[in-house]
């Protein structure tokens, strides 16, 4: 190739280069007027979220199958969940983040019914819903909630009452 052709294709060749570079939008990034902070401004809102999540009054909610069959209804809340069965009572403690990391303790109800009806008392406005996974007909919405579940007849003639009152340090 003789010099004089070369001179001609190189900017022929830079100008196919820069020509799909000028196509892309441009962007502009300007300097910040005030250094950034050294905590982001929602921290504080997130601390008290995760605050007010631990004083939500006691719930309970009927197991419409978001629980294992022989729970009748449940309660959850910050480092514990509740399962209720027609005979026993069984909390699951965490003691962490970690599903994992729990302590599990039963209080059998001994010589309790086991037929005995549960009875969700003292309706709240809230609802809960259970939106896991893809499969639309595995999700549970609109889940009643009670301040109160009563045992019909746990033992003859005999109701048992749960319920709790939340305690602030």
């Amino acid at each position: 190739m003789k010099t004089a052709q070369k001179i001609k294709t190189i900017p022929a060749l830079c100008l196919l280069w820069a020509l799909p570079m000028t196509m892309l939008p441009h962007v502009a990034a300007k300097p910040l007027a005030k250094p950034l902070a050294t905590a982001p401004a929602k921290a504080p809102a997130k601390i008290t979220a995760a605050e007010n999540y631990g004083k939500l009054p006691l719930h309970f909610e009927p197991n419409l199958g978001q629980s294992a069959k022989q729970v009748k209804f449940l309660s959850r809340g910050q480092g514990y969940t509740l399962f209720l069965t027609a005979s026993e009572a069984v909390f699951s403690l965490r003691h962490s983040e970690k599903k994992t990391d729990a302590s599990v303790l039963r209080m059998k109800l001994a010589g309790a019914d086991a037929n005995a009806k549960l009875d969700g008392r003292q309706a709240l406005d809230g609802k809960v819903n259970y939106l896991i996974g893809n499969d639309r007909e595995k999700w549970r919405t609109g889940i009643p909630t009670f301040q109160q579940v009563q045992y019909n007849d746990v033992w003859t003639g005999i109701d048992m009452v749960w319920y709790g009152k939340l305690q602030v340090n």
